[in-house]
């Protein structure tokens, strides 16, 4: 019979063998890599295509914010948000020939 320094504990419910409680860990790191593989190594890469270079140099050219999500500080956005939100509340005006 083997002595009691010999036996390894292991709490209720979980996996004897060590394999089965590593493999969360390293679905963890192959994530983790691939995240930083796409922002380090695929995203710099894209900076040298021709149709990006084009596209950022007009972006700039023109200064537009492409990463705004709402242009809510615009003046034409607020003016047709206005008119929207009027024609929703109160229905379109209809007017006589």
């Amino acid at each position: 019979m083997p002595s009691a320094a010999n036996q390894t504990l292991v709490p209720a419910g979980m996996p004897f063998r060590p394999a089965e409680r590593m493999m969360p860990w390293l679905r963890l790191g192959a994530g983790i890599a691939v995240i930083l593989m796409v922002m380090f190594g695929i995203g710099p890469l894209l900076l040298h295509l021709t149709w990006y270079k084009e596209m950022s140099r007009f972006i700039e050219a023109e200064g537009i914010r492409s990463t705004a999500i709402y242009y809510t500080d615009l003046e034409t956005f607020s003016n047709a948000e206005f008119a929207l939100r009027q024609n929703l509340e109160y229905g379109p005006e209809i007017r006589p020939k």
